[in-house]
């Protein structure tokens, strides 16, 4: 419960503007009750008038009354939409704006454990749920505290016994039953969130591996699954489904008795002449209407319970953890001194035995240092550590003469500009996706950089050139063809320190010798330095005077 407490405190920098919303949810819904009171008074009272030909009868008060509630009705309706919808709509806003803030730093350390459609399925759907619970559970709930107190006292000092005959009746139909079946339910409900977040997970890899499925002859066993998960959620659906229809059920029935015993009750005072005749219709009504009060209550209640597993959800994420950044500094960005770093005698583990034990290394502008090692040996691993997603388990990492848990994860960063062994490409032009190493690059730039990464002859065969979409994850281009994109967003950068990873992998020797030659040669003209990542230190282009480490 103190997750969706959590939440709800989110809009305590709104809470005049929440005030104002539930008085003018409050106000319609006193409005219909009384519009329909009177109503069926004055009618009840016109027709007495001609039946005992009563010449004189106050009809202004009423008429005027009942053009006062359906006026007040039509424009607080109208009015309590605009501003709870406003409320609720920038509190969403900020919470989302708030979400990633808190997702985005424990990336990837703190979610590895977590599959992405996971994530994003808290992202969307359970910051969905709670954008709505605002308008479908406290408003509503808040609300029909309110009028059943206000009507309550009205009627305790209009009848007292009808007061108690109604007041019990709201009670058990719009309160007792609704929580009764809420608490069955609730086992549902997070089963249902499990399935939703399952059956994200199962589709998305079957979409993005749906090469592997077909060829394997296994994509109807992945169907079957889905179909499972499907079944099992459909069915639970249908089961909440009827409670909810039971419960409207009931209240129904309570409604129908209301008005029964509404006439028990006051057709004796109307006999012995205590109230008016023209008042029991009134009263009758009465009870019809005040269950308008308790009618949006079942849905209120399931939108809390939703709420509820929601904020558990996103909250035990966001509550998560980031050893990294937690220990990190905040204080110092990107250098302007000439480029250094060091490796002192690090180890480094996943959780599952060391990757890299008392490892060494260091490199200073200009020069090239070689990562030799077999799959497994840790390459990927130095490259996680020198860009701050993760932290040594033992010894220390200078840059610039500076222990890098002195900078800010950003500015670590910023030394460095990497093509890794598998790059990732936005759904954009190969333009855009080159233009995030260096907004500011131009044209004439970008041209050389691509010709150096030998893009030139596929980008001039292209219609739309430099602006041609490449589509998710760069699904349009052969894979050595998104490799070299990555080679040449890195290069285009301006980072003291190029980390490339394999970024000869799938290319023949002679387009290998003349990128890699002309990459190296970029980065000495820079006096960049240069991590290269490779499974073995024998290759052509290699100058003699490189460092070599050996995982």
């Amino acid at each position: 419960m103190k997750n969706i407490l959590r939440f709800i405190s989110l809009y305590a920098p709104f809470k005049w503007q929440v005030a104002g919303g539930i008085a003018l949810s409050l106000t319609t819904m006193l409005a219909g009750i009384i519009l329909l009171a009177v109503s069926g008074w004055f009618i009840a009272a016109m027709g007495l008038a001609g039946m005992l030909k009563i010449t004189t009868i106050n009809y202004f008060t009423p008429a005027a009354t009942i053009r006062g509630m359906s006026i007040l009705r039509t424009g607080g309706r109208y009015f309590e939409r605009l501003v709870n919808h406003d409320a609720a709509l920038r509190v969403t806003s900020e919470f989302r704006v708030w979400f990633y803030n808190r997702l985005e730093p424990l990336a990837p350390a703190g979610i590895r454990d977590l599959h992405s459609a996971e994530i994003f399925s808290r992202l969307r759907a359970d910051v969905d749920t709670l954008e709505c619970f605002y308008l479908n559970g406290i408003v509503p709930i808040i609300t029909a505290i309110l009028a059943t107190i206000i009507l309550s006292t009205w009627l305790f000092f209009y009848y007292w016994p009808l007061g108690v005959f109604l007041l019990t009746l709201l009670l058990t139909s719009g309160f007792l039953v609704p929580v009764m079946a809420r608490c069955r339910s609730f086992e549902e409900e997070t089963e249902i969130s499990d399935i939703k977040t399952a059956l994200n997970r199962g589709l998305t890899d079957s979409l993005q591996g749906m090469k592997e499925l077909l060829v394997y002859g296994r994509l109807n066993t992945s169907l079957k699954q889905v179909e499972e998960k499907s079944s099992r959620l459909l069915s639970l659906q249908k089961k909440i489904q009827l409670r909810e229809c039971l419960i409207q059920a009931a209240i129904m029935i309570c409604m129908g008795i209301a008005m029964a015993g509404a006439f028990v009750l006051v057709i004796p005072l109307v006999n012995d002449g205590t109230i008016n005749p023209a008042d029991l219709a009134m009263a009758a009504l009465v009870a019809f209407a005040c269950f308008d009060i308790v009618m949006p209550l079942p849905a209120a209640l399931q939108s809390l319970q939703s709420a509820i597993i929601a904020s558990k959800r996103v909250f035990t994420l966001t509550g998560r953890e980031n050893e990294n950044r937690k220990h990190r500094g905040q204080a110092i960005k990107r250098t302007q001194d000439d480029f250094s770093f060091h490796i002192r005698d690090i180890d480094f583990s996943y959780g599952r035995g060391l990757v890299l034990r008392n490892l060494s290394l260091s490199i200073n502008a200009g020069e090239i240092l070689v990562l030799e090692g077999k799959s497994g040996s840790g390459k990927s691993t130095v490259i996680n550590l020198l860009c701050a997603f993760w932290i040594p388990s033992k010894g220390n990492i200078f840059i610039n003469g500076r222990d890098s848990m002195e900078y800010a994860e950003e500015g670590m960063r910023a030394h460095f500009a990497i093509s890794p062994q598998k790059p990732y490409l936005f759904a954009d032009t190969i333009r855009a996706n080159l233009l995030l190493a260096r907004p500011d690059a131009q044209e004439n730039e970008i041209l050389d950089i691509c010709n150096k990464a030998g893009l030139q002859d596929m980008i001039q065969a292209l219609p739309d050139g430099l602006d041609t979409y490449v589509g998710e994850n760069g699904w349009r281009l052969s894979g050595g063809q998104v490799r070299r994109i990555s080679l040449a967003r890195a290069i285009l950068s301006d980072a003291p320190c190029l980390i490339l990873d394999e970024p000869s992998e799938g290319l023949d020797a002679e387009l290998e010798n003349k990128i890699m030659q002309a990459v190296l040669e970029h980065a000495k003209n820079k006096n960049q330095a240069v991590i290269l990542c490779l499974h073995e230190d024998q290759k052509g282009w290699l100058p003699e005077n490189r460092k070599k480490v050996r995982l």
